[in-house]
């Protein structure tokens, strides 16, 4: 995540509860065929995730987050992003709500704004299945985690009904 996602996720939880944060690596799909070479890829994304995970787990503690982080690795962000949500959390404590940052180029028509679409309609569906409350973050910049606004924030619901 970004960092104005995380000064987001700081105003919601006004530090408190626990918050699970979780970041998907997408690189590159390229398996190379010969078995040297398809290891040296796999050691490579070892150690990016490792550094990715350090790098994530600083963020948090930067802005004062006190909860657990998460780098996943996978070549299929949606598939990725559906078992993430399935499997976060510690027994019966497990998030009630998922806050995605609503894409930069999601109306572009170019294959990355197409990607970024499917992403994020996934990213929803994948909250609606796990009984989930879902938040899209849309804007420039939220207040610094120093900043503790007393104010409301307004969200959206929207909700439903598939009976019948």
């Amino acid at each position: 995540p970004g960092s104005e996602l995380l000064k987001l996720v700081t105003q919601l939880s006004a530090r408190s509860g626990v918050i699970w944060v979780i970041s998907i690596l997408a690189p590159g799909k390229a398996l190379k065929t010969r078995k040297d070479l398809h290891m040296v890829e796999k050691l490579s994304q070892h150690r990016l995730l490792k550094r990715a995970n350090a790098e994530l787990a600083a963020m948090l503690k930067s802005f004062g987050i006190r909860g657990f982080s998460e780098v996943l690795c996978s070549s299929n962000f949606q598939l990725c992003f559906s078992h993430a949500t399935q499997i976060s959390g510690l027994g019966p404590v497990k998030p009630n709500c998922i806050l995605v940052q609503y894409p930069e180029n999601c109306l572009d028509n170019s294959p990355d704004g197409i990607r970024a679409r499917s992403n994020l309609v996934c990213s929803i569906q994948s909250a609606v299945v796990c009984d989930k409350s879902a938040l899209v973050a849309l804007g420039a910049s939220w207040p610094s985690a120093e900043d503790r606004l007393e104010t409301t924030i307004d969200i959206w619901w929207f909700a439903a009904s598939f009976a019948g």
